[in-house]
């Protein structure tokens, strides 16, 4: 059996991992994205961000993606 104080933090991991799993697979199906450059999982956009010249690239994004999001 296992010991009584690895129980709890074991039974939480599980239950956070098939939540987790719920959660990824129900956004595959539902999930309505919105409009922009493609994003990566654990960093969004920040990758994605000018570092310099900053209003060119939105501008661009704006022309290529809309420019109205709350519609």
């Amino acid at each position: 059996m296992i010991a009584q104080p690895l129980v709890v933090p074991i039974l939480a991991a599980v239950a956070s991992f098939v939540a987790l799993v719920a959660i990824l697979r129900r956004k595959g199906k539902y999930y309505v994205s919105f409009p922009g450059p493609p994003r990566l999982w654990l960093l969004g956009n920040a990758l994605n961000m000018p570092k310099t010249r900053e209003w060119l690239t939105f501008a661009e994004w704006g022309r290529l993606y809309g420019t109205h999001l709350n519609d």
